[in-house]
């Protein structure tokens, strides 16, 4: 498979086909999770960054300075197989009414590249065909601003995501100096952090006071959990939150833990514990994801505990206690105890 030689679009389709064939690979050969996410977010990257390169060749070389930047789990480097996309273009200041309708047109041409390899339209619109995202940097920093100082319950469960940024081509420079000014305006205003603090509390962990799953049916009638919503996502949360605040600019979710741990803005141990539970829990994401793939399935985050071993159940157990502990450290800590 060679994405960043790909010399058309059409050979960066049927290059992006087999990542779902390398990632089944990847987990027949006992890959750990963490670096299973980190290299299938690598081949994302990459197919992100051909999709430019080839956009680039076809309308001509940027009339300005720009960066392509993706949000979310590409962003954080915990991307699996079936995620949609998640972008948009940094601008520099100077660019005219006609340098934009170039980004415009850029914009289009890579969205539907992306969505030809398989990295589908984000129904959010988050993606560098419309308009928003692709502003200058004035306009990101006015944008990011604007969410910081003026945070409602809807604006931030909308907007958690731009705070997961980095940068995939183009001029680093106008994305570390956008990120770096996010992240001090955020750690300056508390509201803000307990607006995020909150929104992490919206996650239910599956887990009675009697240390039993609470599980919900399937359509095939399966007790199930989702592992991304219930267990991964609670975790990118609290890991955000924790970080903004301390004014940490780390975006991977196991880099902030360990940063937080490393700055003593959280105890090394609660640090680790989390750390621990986001990979035993990727690890039965990864191995269901894997069987689906195997067999033809379209991949989802829908784990029955009745397909675990004894063993396996305990620990999810214990990651969810772990995650519940957390957002009560989160909710007490940042959120002024408001759940």
């Amino acid at each position: 498979m060679m994405i960043a030689k790909a010399r058309s679009s059409t050979e960066l389709i049927e290059a992006a086909k087999c990542i779902p064939e390398s990632f089944v690979a990847m987990v027949n050969s006992g890959m750990h999770a963490a670096q299973t996410t980190r290299f299938i977010s690598a081949l994302g990257e990459a197919v992100h960054r051909r999709t430019i390169q080839l956009a680039e060749e076809e309308l001509g070389p940027p009339p300005c300075a720009y960066a392509f930047v993706v949000f979310g789990s590409l962003a954080r480097e915990e991307q699996l197989i079936g995620s949609d996309q998640d972008n948009g273009f940094v601008i520099e200041d100077t660019a005219s009414e006609a340098d934009m309708a170039y980004f415009a047109r850029l914009g289009e041409r890579v969205s539907d590249l992306h969505n030809d390899c398989g990295f589908v339209y984000c129904n959010g619109g988050i993606m560098a065909k419309n308009a928003d995202q692709r502003l200058t940097v004035s306009g990101w920093r006015g944008r990011y601003e604007d969410w910081i100082s003026r945070p409602t319950e809807d604006r931030i469960l909308r907007a958690t995501i731009f705070f997961d940024m980095r940068h995939i081509l183009g001029d680093v420079a106008l994305v570390r100096k956008l990120h770096q000014s996010t992240v001090q305006r955020s750690a300056e205003n508390p509201l803000f952090i307990s607006y995020l603090a909150r929104d992490a509390q919206r996650s239910k962990v599956p887990l009675c006071i009697f240390n039993n799953l609470v599980l919900k049916k399937s359509e095939d009638g399966q007790k199930v959990f989702d592992a991304k919503g219930q267990a991964i996502m609670p975790i990118v949360d609290i890991a955000r939150a924790s970080a903004l605040a301390a004014g940490l600019e780390e975006v991977g979710t196991i880099d902030r833990l360990r940063a937080l741990g490393e700055s003593g803005r959280m105890h090394t141990d609660d640090a680790q514990s989390l750390e621990d539970a986001m990979i035993l829990v990727n690890e039965m994401r990864i191995a269901h994801q894997a069987r689906q793939v195997f067999r033809g399935e379209t991949p989802d985050n829908r784990i029955a505990p009745a397909d675990l071993s004894p063993l396996e159940r305990d620990y999810l157990k214990d990651a969810f206690s772990v995650i519940r502990t957390g957002l009560d450290s989160l909710r007490r800590n940042l959120a002024g105890g408001i759940a």
